[in-house]
């Protein structure tokens, strides 16, 4: 693709995380720190891990931020184990990034329960938390294996803390880091969080591939696509109130008329500016046409001049610099036709399909009931305000942290109804037996990390290889489903209020 003269601005950086964001406890003798630098020449692969000692903040700038962690970019010369050769074996580059957790501002840092950690066995779970390994091995990978691509989940491997000498170099490394990209965080972030320096904190720092970065070769554009939801729930476990709306119509949709309705100055969607939102139906059709139609409203809204970040679905990058669309219109138009067309194809291609077909498939076979179904089942069993959990009782025992066993049974659940023609279980098999609410609250925490996640595509336009990406497969705090009863049925308010004040 012929190259777009531009020059963007390095003042806003990559929004979305690249990778997990869970915290996870490892213990340090898990695997072997890399003791010294090398060059990147004849190296295959990404590094088994990080040692703390070749960290240089001189090296490092902020690429992202999440509301658990950001993501620290290399800017350094290329060297082992930061810039390395991909595993694929075809000489693409590829360039480190770290996931450093936050703690909000005014917390205790988590140096404070550090000795009580360090006494914990390897089968203990700290505070609900999952190794962001063990998480990837018992839920991710095999939920993706019927897919059999091998590298739809970019590297991840730990920086690993041996010592007290490691420990101090890794948080003077972060102490440094914490004052030099202030000034390039967001306001409302820097106000309400920071980087954690504790001991467990040290011992959750992760590294990933910087999906956006590019190399040597030649010029990389990627794009990052939220996809969101692409099914509409059945209408048995639904409202009176709810049923027409949430089974007639998409709810990112629906989610939209909320969001512009709390802006407060913002004049409400026309019907036909509505109709012409992205809507995730069509993205996940397989029907070219409604596609077609996904991509251009995907294109449309992402570059509206006043659009926000919070409702913007796409983001594109060059070369590991995120394209601003102000910056596209000022170019000739026959360049821009260039990178649309480029993002058309990509998203149309076979690979790209076959994503997006699985992705949906699993967001269905762990909804199998609605939050409105989950909600009401609460109430018939245990009777008290839904997702509120107590200090005993049935709703402590349903609100405790999922741990990674039941994890790993719901996996079993979803890739047995993933094999049974309609996603339910088949007459006498041995899963006829009914879910337990518990059960159905595991899954649902299961369907929403997939509803969340990101699509990365990835382009180098150098060896004319495309890499698809699955990014932003974080487990989801149950503490979240009192909030998700509640958004639901805002969402479903406002839309009646808006459909109804277009009638009136």
């Amino acid at each position: 693709m012929p190259p777009i003269p531009f020059q963007p601005s390095h003042k806003s950086p990559f929004k979305s995380t690249l990778s997990t964001s869970q915290q996870g406890r490892r213990r340090s003798d898990q695997t072997q720190a890399l003791t010294g630098p090398a060059t990147s020449q004849g190296h295959e692969g990404p590094p088994s891990s990080i040692d703390p000692a070749l960290l240089n903040p001189d090296d490092w700038t902020l690429l992202a931020e999440g509301a658990k962690n950001l993501l620290l970019r290399y800017k350094g010369p290329s060297r082992f184990p930061f810039v390395h050769s991909s595993s694929t074996g075809t000489g693409d580059e590829a360039r480190v990034a770290l996931r450093i957790p936050k703690r909000d501002r005014g917390s205790s840092s988590s140096s404070s329960s550090s000795s009580t950690a360090a006494k914990k066995t390897d089968s203990e779970e700290d505070d609900g938390s999952l190794d962001a390994l063990q998480w990837r091995r018992t839920v991710i990978e095999p939920l993706l294996a019927p897919l059999s691509m091998s590298s739809l989940l970019p590297p991840l491997f730990p920086v690993v803390v041996a010592g007290d000498e490691q420990r101090a170099k890794l948080r003077a490394f972060l102490d440094v880091m914490a004052s030099r990209i202030e000034v390039l965080r967001k306001m409302e972030r820097r106000k309400a969080s920071g980087i954690d320096t504790g001991d467990q904190a040290l011992d959750c720092i992760w590294a990933t591939q910087d999906l956006s970065a590019g190399n040597h070769r030649g010029d990389v554009y990627a794009f990052e696509i939220k996809p969101k939801c692409g099914f509409r729930p059945q209408g048995k476990n639904l409202s009176d109130e709810s049923r027409a709306p949430k089974t007639q119509h998409s709810r990112y949709k629906m989610h939209r008329i909320l969001k512009q309705a709390k802006g407060g100055d913002k004049k409400p969607f026309s019907r036909q500016e509505w109709e012409g939102l992205f809507d995730p139906l069509d993205l996940f059709s397989g029907q070219s046409a409604r596609v077609d139609r996904a991509i251009e409203s995907l294109w449309s809204d992402w570059k509206q001049p006043s659009r926000t970040e919070e409702r913007t679905n796409l983001c594109v990058f060059r070369n590991g610099v995120a394209l601003q669309p102000e910056q596209l219109q000022q170019q000739q138009q026959q360049q821009h036709n260039v990178l649309f067309s480029h993002f058309r194809q990509i998203v149309k291609s076979a690979a790209v399909e076959r994503v997006l077909k699985h992705l949906v498939e699993l967001q269905h076979v762990f909804d199998q009931s609605d939050i409105e179904g989950v909600a009401k089942r609460w109430q018939e069993e245990i009777g008290t305000p839904f997702g509120v959990g107590t200090e005993h009782g049935p709703a402590a025992e349903v609100m405790r942290a999922a741990s990674l066993a039941e994890y790993a049974e719901a996996v079993q659940r979803g890739l047995h109804r993933l094999s049974t023609p309609g996603g339910q279980p088949a007459s006498g098999s041995s899963s006829t037996t009914a879910t337990s609410l518990r059960q159905d609250i595991v899954d649902l925490l299961l369907s929403a990390m997939w509803k969340d996640c990101s699509l990365f595509l990835r382009s180098d336009e150098g060896s004319g290889e495309l890499k698809v990406h699955l990014v932003d497969l974080d487990p989801k705090s149950i503490e979240k489903l009192r909030h998700w009863k509640q958004l639901d049925e805002d969402v479903v308010a406002a839309y009646k209020a808006w459909s109804e004040s277009l009638a009136a």
